[in-house]
């Protein structure tokens, strides 16, 4: 673990470095000055909205489980995201099951495997939309032969998006036969690996349940869209205080180039891939290093401390403990 973390901060090192490098410490102090901060507040509302509407979603994908309240879902949610944002090595997903479970009186393996699904909603949620977004924005006439080569990624993706939607619902009724084949694979090198991996089968398989329940799949994809629209909405909002009336296409852009950073690992809160991607991003549209950095830093903030602040009440009047929910070996 502590190798883990060590190597996670270095990473985030790495990218606070490539982000400051050339910059010019008084234009970057200028930019920050210039925002129309009035924006902040609706920003922030709506990123809390879009995290109660993730909420609401995992609703539908726990109801085989147990039928469960919205305060509960988001409670839990906002302490999952607050654990992504200060504690190490992305526990943020099994406090969030650790919590509900608490809350509930439900096995945490079996809402852990609600958010595994939940997880690959959204993985497939972001494959659409970059093959959308690499094909509708317009990139400035400097920028063509990185549009050329996005326009190349998203046939790419397309593919990698189908191939996996039909994988899923192949493994959804032939399990066993995945768990063989892994396990052929990886016990020869890693017996433990192996044993994780089948759990991991196991709890897929078992999130996969809601999927038997049609009434269910138009208001998890519909919510699904929805969540990702509204994240870019904040983005949009704060190029508008900077000044930028750029294309919300530009905003859908720069949420998909984020959202391929986030998963690089890093320390806690994202910090340094968050600033890079987004500042990398929005030179593309000829925005000038200083501001482009001074968008990320206002981004980063909105996202990070209200979440942060929101969980760690929920945390509180859950009875639980920082302490308490970095200990989850138990659940792992």
């Amino acid at each position: 673990m502590k190798l883990k973390l060590w190597l996670s901060v270095l990473v985030s090192v790495v990218f606070i470095w490539l982000a400051f490098r050339k910059i010019n410490y008084n234009e970057l102090w200028s930019g920050l000055a210039k925002a129309d901060y009035i924006y902040l507040l609706p920003a922030i509302l709506i990123n809390i909205v879009q995290i109660y509407l993730r909420a609401l979603r995992w609703g539908y994908l726990i109801e085989p489980v147990k039928k469960m309240g919205p305060y509960n879902l988001f409670s839990a949610t906002a302490i999952g995201f607050m654990a992504n944002n200060i504690l190490p090595a992305r526990l943020g997903e099994f406090i969030k099951a650790y919590a509900i479970g608490k809350k509930e009186s439900v096995s945490v393996s079996a809402s852990f495997a609600t958010i595994i699904v939940e997880r690959i909603l959204d993985l497939l949620t972001v494959f659409i939309f970059m093959f959308l977004v690499f094909y509708a924005v317009d990139l400035p006439y400097e920028s063509a032969e990185v549009e050329k080569l996005l326009k190349y990624g998203g046939g790419i993706l397309s593919l990698i998006f189908l191939v996996i939607l039909i994988l899923i619902f192949y493994f959804k009724n032939n399990k066993e036969l995945f768990k063989n084949i892994a396990n052929k694979v990886i016990k020869p090198i890693s017996l433990k690996a192996a044993n994780k991996m089948s759990k991991f089968l196991d709890a897929f398989a078992s999130g996969l349940s809601v999927l038997k329940r049609g009434k269910h799949l138009i208001p998890i994809t519909f919510q699904s869209f929805i969540i990702w629209v509204l994240s870019a909405v904040p983005i949009y909002l704060i190029l508008i205080s900077f000044g930028y009336m750029l294309p919300f296409s530009v905003s859908l852009f720069i949420l998909v180039v984020l959202s391929l950073a986030v998963a690089i690992p890093s320390a806690p809160g994202f910090i340094g891939t968050f600033h890079y991607a987004c500042a990398l991003g929005l030179g593309l549209f000829n925005i000038p290093e200083e501001e482009a950095l001074s968008v990320a830093i206002i981004l980063h903030a909105i996202s990070f401390f209200p979440i942060t602040l929101i969980g760690l009440y929920f945390l509180w009047r859950s009875n639980m403990t920082l302490r308490e929910v970095e200990n989850l070996e138990e659940i792992k």
